[in-house]
């Protein structure tokens, strides 16, 4: 599951992951929470920017909980204009969210286009 700001969300919903659009921390916090009360299994991937204004013991008390497993992924909407630095951008996040997926699930996923040698 991704959490995300509200303009992100429909690229997601397309990419076919479940994704939730909040405008601020407290209310990613509060999604997050009714999910570990639910106890189900889940991978959440949320947007940097309000991953660092949720209450740091709450991340802890995900973090150690068995169910879910909590990733901060880069946020902010994609570059307007796709030239060479914003591709190279492009590339550097795409990167960054392989690894970060890689680590908490152990498989090296990649995106649609990119080769990877």
């Amino acid at each position: 599951m991704v959490v995300t700001h509200p303009s992100l969300v429909a690229g997601f919903h397309l990419a076919g992951v479940e994704a939730y659009g909040v405008e601020t921390p407290e209310r990613a916090q509060d999604l997050i929470k009714s999910w570990l009360f639910d106890a189900e299994p889940a991978l959440i991937a949320i947007d940097d920017n309000l991953l660092m204004g949720i209450d740091p013991g709450f991340i802890r008390r995900v973090n150690e909980s068995e169910n879910l497993f909590l990733i901060g992924i880069p946020g902010g909407p994609p570059p307007a204009r796709l030239g060479p630095a914003s591709r190279s951008q492009t590339g550097a996040r795409q990167t960054r969210i392989e690894e970060m997926v890689q680590r908490a699930i152990g498989i090296h996923i990649t995106f649609r286009g990119n080769n990877h040698d």
